[in-house]
């Protein structure tokens, strides 16, 4: 394989190319997290990108990009400086979800304090001990804190890897998976 002369962001742009948009990390802001590993070391360089990659294609077509450039590569094993843990996946796993809920999270929070500052206000109007119980569900079910019983569902599973039964080799679970924090 040759080695293509083109600027960082032509590199980085085509590397964003190659993915989906959250697969690929390059604003300051959330790469300043991949500088370091556990050791915190004040002398680790800035990454140009963050790949966090969920599959062997996506190691593959980071890995022949890296070369295309001459663009050196550092595995990441969730910020340990170890790679090959599942505990990467996880983190990383850990990582899409948290960004993906921060926002309904948020907006359930608002409505845990409001719900809160109800509850407050009807026990500052009703002090001392409960009189009434039909009042005080009655309240409940009115500012949200109790709800009515959904009807029946079903909950359905799709696209699980199996665990451990279906991948015998635990090592060869982090060759597939994305290896940061």
């Amino acid at each position: 394989m040759t080695s293509v002369a083109v600027s960082r962001e032509a590199a980085v742009a085509e590397l964003m190319s190659s993915f989906a948009p959250d697969v690929v990390v390059n604003d300051e802001a959330r790469l300043d997290k991949y500088r370091f590993d556990r050791a915190r070391d004040p002398s680790a360089g800035y990454p140009i990108a963050a790949v966090r990659a969920e599959s062997t294609p996506d190691v593959q077509t980071t890995l022949a990009w890296a070369t295309r450039h001459r663009i050196p590569v550092v595995l990441r094993g969730a910020g340990t400086g170890l790679c090959g843990l599942e505990a990467g996946v996880f983190w990383a796993g850990l990582e899409r979800v948290i960004e993906e809920c921060a926002p309904r999270n948020e907006v359930l929070l608002a409505v845990r304090d409001r719900i809160q500052s109800d509850l407050d206000e009807w026990h500052a109007a009703h002090p001392g001990p409960l009189r009434d119980a039909a009042e005080y569900v009655a309240c409940l079910a009115r500012i949200g804190y109790l709800v009515d019983e959904p009807g029946d569902f079903t909950v359905a599973t799709q696209d699980v890897d199996g665990g451990a039964e279906a991948n015998p080799q635990p090592g060869a679970l982090t060759a597939r998976r994305k290896c940061d924090e």
